[in-house]
């Protein structure tokens, strides 16, 4: 199992080209290039989706609450902090009535924070012993993603640059100062989860 997130960054950006000659019309060229970068980082942020109902196993009558404990004490044995485990904002306490049978089954959403693809897989493994399956992950993130961003910037625009340079040189020209700079935002796309499938589902996110 393994869990990538793909930061893409594109900049557009347009240099004055400088000649060998002083016409003011040679002056005024230009080169337009675009610079692009890449980086895939492993998230250190999972927030999974645990949904859990009450069910019967013959007449017993299997409860949310018991339901609840079972999972605390699998997070416990797993060394995952109690605290990583709340209540989802939406769905979080509902009630559907069964008419048939004139019962009630209480159902409850959760959401579980981890650190990584193993620890979810462990999570995914023990949660099984107890038939917790339906999981899901909601999103991905990196506790540091801002600064991964931030470099991956940097490198587009490095790139232009020195496409820009190459290009010139070819023509016996150089580059001069940038005359218009501009981020593009790429086309938002399915996130690399290579190799993840919880309950013949796969799980969606955006790439940034």
């Amino acid at each position: 199992m393994k869990i990538l997130i793909t930061i893409l960054s594109i900049f557009l950006m347009v240099f004055h080209s400088n000649g060998q000659t002083t016409d003011s019309k040679i002056e005024r060229d230009y080169i337009q290039v675009t610079g692009e970068s890449e980086m895939q980082i492993v998230p250190d942020e999972i927030y999974v989706r645990i949904m859990i109902r009450e069910r019967y196993e013959g007449k017993t009558k299997i409860t949310v609450d018991s339901i609840e404990q079972q999972i605390k004490s699998k997070l416990s044995e797993l060394g995952i902090d109690l605290k990583n485990i709340s209540l989802s904002e939406a769905n979080a306490d509902y009630i559907r009535v069964r008419w048939t049978k004139k019962d009630v089954i209480t159902s409850k959403d959760y959401t579980l924070k981890l650190e990584s693809a193993a620890q979810l897989s462990r999570v995914y493994e023990e949660f099984s012993k107890i038939e917790v399956q339906d999981l899901s992950i909601s999103k991905v993130n990196h506790s540091r993603l801002e600064d991964f961003k931030k470099e991956v910037k940097i490198n587009a625009a490095k790139a232009a640059k020195e496409k820009a340079s190459y290009l010139l040189v070819t023509m016996g020209q150089q580059i001069g100062k940038a005359l218009k700079v501009e981020e593009i935002n790429p086309t938002v796309v399915a996130s690399n989860y290579s190799g993840l499938n919880i309950r013949d589902s796969r799980s969606n996110a955006s790439t940034y």
